[in-house]
């Protein structure tokens, strides 16, 4: 992906988005496997204010 993503982030939003039952956590609507949004894997603490790529961090 570049830009400073690690190279397993596909793998790493997949587990967010498993972990997140493929549901937005702001707006409830499912995607995935189980409905038509597009999902998106974003950072609680954005990367600029110190946050990380580790799981914990992502939310769907």
């Amino acid at each position: 992906m570049g830009d400073g993503y690690p190279s397993d982030w596909d793998s790493r939003r997949r587990r967010g988005y498993r972990r997140d039952n493929y549901r937005c956590q702001r707006c409830g609507r499912s995607g995935g496997p189980r409905g038509n949004a597009e999902l998106h894997a974003h950072h609680k603490t954005p990367k600029s204010r110190g946050g990380s790529h580790e799981l914990h961090n992502l939310t769907t």
